[in-house]
Formats: structure tokens, C-alpha cells, sequence
């Protein structure tokens, strides 16, 4: 797809400030990774209300988790399948996971489409599903056959106050606990979604079989 240059710096303005997540919509979160995107929100509109000409054209994208080939989800539990059994904090949490390539696709088209200055889309994959059976989708695709087992919250708290201060990658921080405490992570209907955007998601669960093994 050819972009004039105006599109291209308006992509990469979105991709880096006004990308943002459902975790935005609750303006008293704490989260710092929740509390980043609501200031982000928050920021954007504000752009907007004091229309200033760098900002004008803004529109907002929440993507619910977002899944590719070089992901720290589906790829994490792949690697954690050494294990004989999987804990899982947050084992019912549901979310709507969509494909990086779909996230992209939606942020240009978002960037091409008239007349939604100001707006906010809430994307999503096709399918809601629970943190588990993700999970134990994750380990089908691999045939890998483990037990998937809920780790209790304050049990992962505790954990991910110790590894967050540890000099390696945490596999499960404070914020994404928190986050994990919180409501789901569906699309709201509230908002603009993919159909707006003439976008027909990709199920992740098919895509993944590309890059997991």
C-alpha cells in the first residue's frame, strides 16, 4: 500500500501515542501500564478539544491482546511447556486476541477513513476466550498435553513483587496481575470496532499454527 508522506507521519504518530488499551476506559485504574494508556487517551482528546493542526486528525485504537510470530504470549507458553503443569493466573479472564497484521491493517485504514476525527475503536479478534483455554489452545497447536491449573492471585502477587526486581524478563509482573483482577478484555460495543473499518478479523488460534512448534 502506497502512503503519501502526511499518511506516513500521521501512522507513526498513532502507533506510538494513540494506540492505547480497554484498560484506558477506567480513568482510576492505578496500573502504571493502564494509568500510561489512559494518559495517552487522555492526552490525544485533549489535542483534540484545544485542536491544535498537528493533531487534529486523531483517532483512537484499542485492540484487545495482540498475537504474532514474535509474541511474549503465545510463544511464552509454548516455551513453557517443558513443564508437566502450567499455572495460570486469572484462568477465566476472557479477551478477544487479534492478530498483529490485524491491529496494522486497522490503524491505516483508521488513518484513510473521513470524517471519524476524534473517534475510538475498540478491535478485537472473532473469538472471546478464556485465559485457559487459551492456554490449552496454545498447547494443542504444539501437541503438547499438560495440566492447566489456577494460580491463586495473591500467590501471583507475591511472586511478580520478587521477580520484578530481579535483573531478568519477569514472566508475570504486578501491572499484568492487576490487570488480570480487572474486567475483561472484550470489545465494548461502546465504540467504533473492525466492521467499521471493513476488516474481517484473522482467528488467531488458526494463524498461531504458522509460528508455533
Amino acid at each position: 500500500m502506497n502512503l503519501s508522506i502526511s499518511h506516513y507521519f500521521v501512522f507513526i504518530l498513532c502507533t506510538l501515542s494513540i494506540v492505547t488499551s480497554y484498560a484506558a476506559e477506567f480513568n482510576d485504574n492505578y496500573v502504571e501500564y493502564g494509568h500510561t494508556k489512559d494518559t495517552a487517551t487522555d492526552l490525544n482528546k485533549g489535542f483534540l478539544i484545544r485542536g491544535s493542526h498537528q493533531f487534529k486528525n486523531t483517532v483512537i485504537v484499542r485492540p484487545s491482546v495482540v498475537c504474532g510470530a514474535e509474541d511474549n504470549f503465545t510463544n511464552l507458553f509454548s516455551k513453557l511447556s517443558f513443564l508437566p503443569v502450567i499455572p495460570v493466573v486469572g484462568i477465566n479472564y476472557n479477551f478477544q486476541p487479534i492478530l498483529v497484521t490485524d491491529v496494522a491493517d486497522a490503524i491505516v485504514q483508521s488513518i484513510e477513513t473521513k470524517g471519524n476525527e476524534g473517534k475510538i475503536y475498540e478491535i478485537g479478534g472473532p473469538k472471546v476466550i478464556s485465559f485457559g483455554d487459551m492456554v490449552k489452545s496454545i498447547l494443542k497447536t504444539i501437541n503438547k498435553k499438560r495440566f492447566v491449573v489456577q494460580m491463586p492471585m495473591p500467590i501471583a502477587k507475591i511472586q511478580s513483587a520478587i521477580t520484578d526486581l530481579l535483573p531478568i524478563p519477569p514472566i508475570l509482573t504486578k501491572d499484568q496481575c492487576e490487570i488480570l483482577s480487572e474486567a475483561d478484555n472484550v470489545v465494548s460495543n461502546n465504540h467504533l470496532t473492525l466492521k467499521d473499518l471493513d476488516i474481517n478479523p484473522t482467528d488467531v488460534e488458526e494463524a498461531m499454527k504458522k509460528w508455533l512448534w
